[in-house]
């Protein structure tokens, strides 16, 4: 189409022609907000990349920092669950040992009352001895008469002749010559042996020999 023809077109219909020229003008400002946006994004992206790139070392950081905890976490769980097993176990020693504590006691009671305990045995109480002035049975009777009293010594005892053995009357006469000595002493006289006996018997009747 030549140029005089739009001319003449243009002349003919103004209406189009404003249309035509505000459709050019709306895709000329179209224009320049797509390159208004996309000169912000671009700014955009630039100052995102240098955050990223100041904050990559920091994410590395955390990133490690993270995984360190999940380790962490993880021990802690185990752990848990080792100290949760423990405490279960724990639990059951006390209540055994709670239950023997109340079982000893109730055997304890009961045996104090069926069966009281035996007092301590006491030490051996040591025998008197004979006293010094009373250890010879023999010593208050006269150890040899005179020729003048040799016959009332024959008098009391008539039994005691020279190189004769005593009786029976005589043993237990000096037993019982013992316990009045015993009785006047206050002392506990142990009983002669029969050989001690025999002894005294023989020096009694050697003193009367001697008569």
């Amino acid at each position: 189409m030549d140029p005089g023809q739009e001319e003449a077109e243009k002349e003919a219909d103004p209406k189009r022609a404003r249309r035509i020229l505000a459709n050019r003008q709306s895709a000329q400002r179209s224009r320049l907000r797509k390159l208004q946006y996309t000169a912000e994004l671009e700014k955009t992206v630039e100052l995102l990349n240098e955050e990223i790139s100041q904050l990559g070392p920091q994410v590395a950081a955390l990133r490690n920092q993270r995984q360190n905890l999940t380790v962490k976490n993880h021990s802690l769980r185990e752990r848990i669950g080792a100290l949760i097993q423990e405490t279960a176990y724990k639990d059951q020693m006390n209540a055994a040992l709670r239950l023997e504590v109340e079982r000893l006691k109730r055997q304890r009671e009961g045996g104090a009352t069926a069966l009281p305990q035996p007092p301590p045995p006491q030490p051996p109480q040591p025998q008197p001895q004979i006293l010094a002035g009373h250890a010879n049975p023999l010593a208050h009777l006269p150890a040899a008469a005179p020729p003048h009293a040799a016959g009332s010594a024959r008098l009391c005892h008539p039994r005691l002749q020279p190189g004769a053995m005593p009786t029976q009357p005589l043993a237990s006469h000096l037993q019982g010559q013992q316990q009045h000595i015993a009785g006047r002493s206050g002392y506990l006289v142990m009983p002669q042996q029969p050989q001690q006996q025999q002894q005294d018997l023989a020096a009694l009747n050697r003193a009367q020999g001697a008569d």
